[in-house]
C-alpha cells in the first residue's frame, strides 16, 4: 500500500508519494562513500503557469539528505491538467496517476538499467584507452632501453 501525504502551502495543495526502488545505492552526486535508498517521488501540485501537474523524480535518500544528479537522474512530467489547485482536484489527479504507478516504476528502473550499461561501456572504453596508452609507453621504454648509446656520450660518462 502506498502512502500519500497531502499538504498545503502558499501555492496551494500538494500530494506526495514515495516509492523505494533500490536500497544500498551510491549516488553519482554524493561526495563521500555513503549509500542510501533510491526513491521515486510522485508529486502533484500547482504548475507555474496555472493548472496542475504531476512529476516523477528519483533521488538517493541517506541519513536525512537527498541527493540528485541534475540531468543524470530520472525526472519526468507524468500528467498535466488545467484544473484549479484545490484539495479535491489534486487528490483526484494524484490518485489517477497512482493507478498507473507500476508503469512509471518500470520506466524508472529501465532508465537506471540502461544507465548502468552505458556507464559500464564507458568504463570499458576508458580502460581500453588506458591499456593502449600504457602499452605504447611500455614499447617506447623498451625501444629507448635497447637503443645504441652514442660514443660521445659514453666517453663523457666514463
Amino acid at each position: 500500500m502506498l502512502e500519500t501525504k497531502m499538504s498545503k502551502d502558499r501555492d496551494g495543495w500538494t500530494a506526495t508519494t514515495r516509492i523505494v526502488l533500490d536500497t544500498g545505492v551510491k549516488s553519482d552526486a554524493a561526495l563521500g562513500d555513503e549509500k542510501g535508498d533510491r526513491v521515486l517521488r510522485l508529486v502533484t501540485c500547482k504548475a507555474n503557469r496555472g493548472g496542475l501537474f504531476t512529476y516523477a523524480s528519483v533521488a538517493i535518500e541517506s541519513e536525512g539528505w537527498t541527493t540528485t544528479a541534475i540531468f543524470g537522474d530520472y525526472n519526468k512530467v507524468v500528467a498535466k491538467s488545467a484544473d484549479r489547485c484545490t484539495e479535491a482536484a489534486v487528490r483526484r489527479m494524484h490518485d489517477a496517476v497512482l493507478t498507473q504507478v507500476d508503469a512509471t516504476v518500470a520506466e524508472a528502473k529501465a532508465f537506471y538499467a540502461a544507465k548502468a550499461k552505458t556507464d559500464a561501456a564507458a568504463d570499458l572504453e576508458a580502460n581500453d584507452e588506458l591499456h593502449e596508452r600504457g602499452m605504447a609507453l611500455l614499447k617506447k621504454t623498451e625501444e629507448l632501453a635497447n637503443a645504441p648509446v652514442p660514443g660521445a656520450l659514453i666517453n663523457r660518462v666514463s
